[in-house]
This record gives structure tokens, C-alpha cells and sequence, in this order.
């Protein structure tokens, strides 16, 4: 399955990120994949390492 695309526009913070991520896959009705998601992010040592978790799940398109 192709992952979902989610826009953003320089500047964006963090948690703006993460949440339209969540929204996006929640929009998919994927929701096993949306506690996966949250787990790995929890799991994550570092914001760096949270991002690279995020584009395991989605794709990025930055404005």
C-alpha cells in the first residue's frame, strides 16, 4: 500500500507534524498502523530520530 502524503510548509512545528501524520493515516482508516506509529514514536531516543520514524509512514511534501 502507497503511504499517505502530507503537506507542509517551512516552519511547521513538530507537533503539527506528527498530528496531520496521525490524520492522515487515520483519514486511511488504518488504525493498527496509527498505534504502531505512536509506539515507535515513543520509542524514539531523539526529535531526530521521531522524523525519521515519520517517514517510515508517510510521505513529506514541504512547501
Amino acid at each position: 500500500m502507497e503511504k499517505p502524503l502530507v503537506y507542509a510548509k517551512v516552519g511547521i512545528t513538530y507537533e503539527k507534524l506528527v498530528s496531520d501524520t496521525f490524520d492522515a493515516i487515520l483519514n486511511r482508516g488504518n488504525y493498527s498502523l496509527a498505534f504502531d506509529l505512536n509506539a515507535r514514536l515513543i520509542d524514539a531516543q531523539s526529535d531526530a530520530a521521531a522524523f525519521l520514524v515519520l517517514l517510515d509512514f508517510v510521505d513529506i511534501f514541504i512547501e
